[in-house]
């Protein structure tokens, strides 16, 4: 609110206000505003600051998230007991971490359960407190932590083992999307050893449903079926696994483009294409910077991927505040002369970035 009320200082003091707590939840609002804000210098002063506290504490920005996404205070098992007295109730996440309530046996229910006369009152009013306030934080951070995941597979970016036990699989969080997705454990020289995901007990299983003991000295990223090109129907066998148990994923991981795109040719695919101005915010989410002009005015997006600079222009700035409407775009592509080739599967992401906004 400050800065769209141009108070800069207020607003910059308020993000290094946020980076001074140091709280999980605290960093992750520095993480959405250095993605997110409107504000270009707001965006800066948020990724530097982030950038800052992963130096101090030995750490790059995307490992600084990882060990700090937000728990809201969910126990161990990733949930949270809503006392009424004589019944209880628990909280469960869908596909996208929003909260639902369950009854003890497991039952979900389609609202947020009445209080009666048995019950005691005091203890189901604090249940209902409780449950609003989950709501709201769940609201403020779950798209966050679904598209830190989908960047995380589009740059192909890997953890080591221990973090990946600690920060996803245990995570009373985060843990709820590990378990939606396909992921596949890589040597140092950053070759396939095996594919898995997580079971509800958080053991490893095989496609085969085997039980996967995960190498101590591996390091874990999220699969692209770019990857399982050359495994016959691995990628279909997942998907059929997934459908078994009625997993729902928190984005379409198995459906991804497997097409092979040169790095400089990307830009012929968007020649005299448009896209609405709601859709073009949305690649923010996706590691795409908004260019904004001397008043504020969004002139493109720009993506770096591997030293290669797309651009995505606009022939006609965006100003803040104005209605949805079709905007006419180009795509270039730029790079030093030392500059290493985009791998072919964050170019499959780049095209599916696109190829959601652009849509004529």
């Amino acid at each position: 609110a400050w800065a769209q009320d141009n108070q800069k200082q207020r607003a910059v003091l308020a993000i290094e206000v946020l980076g001074a707590m140091g709280t999980d939840l605290a960093l992750s609002l520095v993480g959405r505003m250095s993605r997110s804000s409107l504000r270009q210098y707001m965006k800066d002063r948020a990724t530097e600051l982030l950038a800052e506290i992963a130096s101090n504490r030995g750490l790059s920005s995307d490992e600084l998230e990882d060990r700090t996404a937000p728990d809201l205070g969910l126990d161990a098992e990733g949930t949270l007991l809503l006392d009424f007295g004589p019944r209880a109730f628990r909280v469960g996440f869908d596909e996208h971490l929003s909260p639902f309530v369950q009854t003890s046996e497991g039952e979900r229910l389609e609202a947020f359960p009445r209080p009666n006369k048995n019950d005691d009152a005091a203890k189901a009013k604090a249940a209902s407190e409780t449950w609003k306030l989950l709501k709201s934080e769940a609201e403020k951070v779950s798209r966050d932590q679904v598209a830190r995941l989908e960047r995380m597979m589009a740059d192909e970016r890997r953890v080591e083992a221990d973090v990946f036990v600690h920060s996803f699989v245990h995570h009373p969080l985060i843990g709820h999307l590990t378990k939606r997705l396909v992921w596949g454990a890589f040597d140092s020289k950053g070759a396939l050893l095996k594919t898995f995901r997580v079971s509800e007990d958080k053991s490893l299983a095989t496609v085969e449903d085997d039980t996967y003991a995960l190498p101590s000295d591996a390091e874990v990223g999220l699969i692209h079926p770019y990857t399982l090109r050359t495994e016959s129907g691995l990628t279909a066998r997942w998907g059929q696994v997934l459908a078994d148990y009625a997993v729902m994923q928190p984005f379409g991981q198995l459906s991804r483009p497997t097409e092979t795109f040169a790095p400089d040719a990307v830009g012929a695919r968007y020649a005299n294409k448009k896209a609405p101005t709601s859709l073009l915010y949305t690649l923010r989410a996706h590691g795409w910077r908004a260019d904004t002009g001397e008043y504020g005015e969004t002139e493109g997006f720009t993506r770096e991927v591997s030293g290669y600079r797309y651009q995505l222009q606009l022939r006609q700035p965006m100003a803040q505040g104005e209605p949805s409407k079709l905007h006419d775009v180009s795509l270039t592509a730029s790079h030093d002369a030392d500059a290493t080739k985009p791998s072919a599967v964050q170019l499959a992401e780049l095209v599916h970035q696109l190829d959601r906004v652009i849509v004529a």
